[in-house]
C-alpha cells in the first residue's frame, strides 16, 4: 500500500436560492483553479437553476474549465455516503439542521453559510461553541440569501483548508463525530432518550 494522502475533493451541494448558486459555481471554480477536484450536485429542482448559473459564471466556459479538475452531477446524491469519504476536506452548509448534523456525524470541518431560519444559531453553535466551522459572514436573515462578497469567502475557504488551526479544527470535528455516533449506539444518549419518549407514549395507552 502507498503512503501518498488521498487526492482532495471538494463537493458543492448549492441551495436552491438563486443567490446562492452563482456563488457555489464561482467557488467551484476557484478551488478548479487551484488545482483541486470539484463537483457540483444539483437535483432535478435546482437542475435548470445550475445550467443557467453556468451560463453566467463570471469568465464563461465553466463547464471547459472543470474539465479534468471535477465534475456537476445532474441527479440525485447521496450527501451522506459522500461526507463520510476520507477524501472530503470541509463542507459548505447553509445550516440547514439536518445538514448540521451529518456534517458533525461525518466528523468534516464546515464553512457556513445561514441563509434564515435556525441557520444562524446553528452557525453559532458549529463555528463558535464546537469550533469546527468557519463562516463565510451573512448577517442578514433573507429568503434570497444574504449578499457575501467574493473575498470573503475566499477568505473563508482558505481558512479551512490550509494553517494550523484547520489541522486543531478537524481534529475537533473528528472528536465531535465520535461522540454524535456514540450517542446513537445503545446506552448513548440520544438511545436512552427515544427509548424514553416510546416508553413515556405507550404508557399513555393504560
Amino acid at each position: 500500500m502507498g503512503t501518498e494522502s488521498p487526492t482532495l475533493h471538494i463537493f458543492f451541494f448549492p441551495f436552491m436560492a438563486h443567490g446562492h448558486i452563482i456563488p457555489t459555481v464561482d467557488m467551484a471554480k476557484l478551488f478548479a483553479s487551484r488545482g483541486v477536484n470539484s463537483t457540483i450536485v444539483t437535483t432535478p429542482v435546482n437542475a435548470s437553476l445550475i445550467s443557467k448559473a453556468i451560463g453566467k459564471s463570471k469568465t464563461g466556459g465553466f463547464e471547459r474549465k472543470m474539465e479534468g479538475k471535477g465534475v456537476i452531477i445532474r441527479g440525485w446524491a447521496p450527501q451522506v455516503l459522500i461526507l463520510e469519504h476520507e477524501g472530503i476536506g470541509a463542507f459548505v452548509t447553509h445550516c440547514g439542521w439536518n445538514s448540521t448534523l451529518e456534517g458533525v456525524a461525518a466528523g468534516v470541518p464546515m464553512v457556513t453559510w445561514p441563509v434564515f431560519a435556525e441557520q444562524f444559531y446553528n452557525e453559532k453553535l458549529v463555528s463558535e461553541v464546537l469550533g469546527i466551522g468557519v463562516p463565510v459572514g451573512a448577517k442578514k436573515w433573507l429568503r434570497t440569501g444574504d449578499s457575501v462578497k467574493w473575498e470573503a469567502v475566499e477568505k473563508a475557504l482558505k481558512k479551512i483548508m490550509v494553517g494550523e488551526e484547520v489541522e486543531e479544527m478537524r481534529k475537533k470535528a473528528k472528536m465531535m463525530s465520535q461522540i454524535a455516533k456514540g450517542a446513537v449506539e445503545k446506552g448513548g444518549s440520544s438511545y436512552s432518550d427515544l427509548n424514553a419518549l416510546i416508553l413515556g407514549l405507550t404508557s399513555l395507552r393504560h
